[in-house]
């Protein structure tokens, strides 16, 4: 069923509310990025719900602690009000009241009545927006500024004449709002299992335009505080910029070629098909040159995923097809895989929300031979995609079908998802196409070994 939920932030002056018509099963996860898009939160912040007061006060996060609740176990049908608290350092509390549900039959998250402006998070509460305002009225009155207020405001919001501060202390544009919850709406659908964005086809162009967004952090400050962000040339002279990359022909990734028509498939994928097995790529260097792109540290998307930026490169680098504009992590699961693999490997880390190399991960791109001086690693790499025990099996099959060190101990029965671990493991080196057979590379055969020895075979 439809609800219709009413947003309010509280301590705001003029009221900032939010009135949107939501599916009663939405969980709370969900519902954050709602609420994020309503109020223009960024969504970079960590936030929590808390229910009730004094004993019978309920907080659910994402990462649920001692005495606290997972978020995505309580759908909207299951509360009658509740407070999302926006930055638990900050002071963005936002009061969510259920007014009852809609007779409306229609798409949702659906955007009814947006009062009052967007957040300027920076402000870390509507406090300092409040003097804001107030001081932003003083200066287009012509009095006397507030020497302690203008500074800040000016600071805050440097891209914009006093009315229009004023202007986007006061009022959010309703079309602004619904588009962003819209966007909302759309990745929702395409997270979904065999929708549009499960396994293969690629992104709105509504996706790709946030990704990009994410690599420009000034021009977010735009869009949160200029209230005609249209009228802005920084803006305008990016979106072009967006336009003309996805017109235009894709970046040559230096070190790497192509992909050709001498293909052939397997299991869906395509890869270069090489004239002789001495032309087959090295495990070590293909693992090398996606290390490498995390020499220098990359920003996550506010939703935690790799930029299409990396996403292009490491699509290119495995020999994916690439017939998508502007390709999203979620799209390929070997990208996926390969995140995984490295972080589990030790050769990239999280610091906060940017994926770098680790010194182990500098050690590896210096290294002549990886795979025979990272063995190690490498194998709690693939365990980190495929869990111990189920990798522990793939070795002894691959150790059986290719002749190398076979232990008879093991269950070398094909495993059902056979298909897609070939497929990784031919993404990153370790098995090739080549005369229509699926063979070992070198690095592949020694690595093999490697973990049959560590494994006891």
């Amino acid at each position: 069923m439809i609800t219709t939920l009413l947003m309010t932030l509280e301590g705001s002056v003029p009221e900032v509310s939010r009135c949107v018509n939501v599916d009663d099963s939405m969980d709370l996860g969900t519902l954050a990025q709602v609420i994020d898009a309503a109020f223009g939160f960024s969504g970079a912040a960590t936030h929590l719900y808390t229910t009730g007061a004094g004993e019978l006060r309920q907080v659910f996060t994402e990462a649920p602690g001692a005495g606290e609740s997972d978020e995505t176990g309580l759908t909207v049908s299951k509360f009658t009000e509740l407070t999302y608290i926006y930055d638990p350092t900050a002071n963005w509390n936002i009061h969510v009241e259920v007014l009852g549900y809609s007779q409306l039959d229609g798409p949702t998250p659906l955007l009814i009545d947006a009062s009052g402006p967007d957040i300027v998070e920076s402000a870390n509460g509507p406090e300092l927006m409040t003097k804001f305002r107030e001081e932003a009225r003083r200066v287009c009155a012509g009095l006397e500024p507030n020497m302690e207020v203008t500074p800040l405001l000016l600071s805050f919001m440097p891209v914009m004449s006093p009315e229009r501060m004023l202007d986007r202390l006061t009022v959010a544009d309703p079309v602004t709002v619904a588009t962003r919850i819209g966007y909302v709406a759309e990745e929702i659908y395409f997270d979904q299992p065999g929708g549009p964005g499960s396994p293969v086809p690629g992104p709105a162009l509504a996706d790709e335009f946030e990704d990009f967004l994410d690599s420009r952090p000034e021009l977010r400050d735009i869009l949160h505080h200029d209230p005609n962000p249209d009228r802005n040339p920084t803006l305008i002279a990016a979106v072009a910029e967006f336009f003309e990359d996805r017109m235009g022909e894709p970046d040559e990734l230096e070190g790497f070629d192509e992909p050709d028509d001498n293909v052939i498939p397997l299991f869906g994928r395509g890869q270069p098909a090489p004239t002789h097995p001495s032309e087959l790529d090295s495990t070590g260097e293909m693992l090398q040159g996606f290390v490498a792109l995390f020499r220098k540290p990359v920003t996550l998307t506010s939703r935690g995923f790799l930029p299409t930026a990396v996403v292009r490169d490491l699509v290119r680098m495995m020999g994916l097809p690439d017939g998508l504009e502007r390709p999203r992590e979620s799209s390929f699961a070997s990208v996926s895989n390969a995140r995984r693999f490295l972080t589990g490997a030790g050769l990239i880390e999280l610091d906060g929300n940017r994926l770098r190399t680790t010194e182990r991960g500098e050690s590896f791109l210096r290294a002549d031979q990886p795979v025979q001086e990272f063995p190690t690693e490498l194998l709690l790499g693939f365990e980190a995609v495929y869990g111990r025990r189920a990798w522990r099996h793939w070795v002894s099959v691959l150790g059986h079908m290719y002749g190398i060190a076979p232990y008879a101990g093991w269950d070398r029965s094909m495993p059902e998802d056979y298909e897609a671990v070939f497929d990784f493991l031919c993404h990153i080196g370790v098995l090739h196409i080549f005369d229509e057979e699926l063979v070992v590379s070198r690095d592949g055969r020694l690595l093999v070994g490697e973990m049959l020895a560590s494994y006891g075979g």
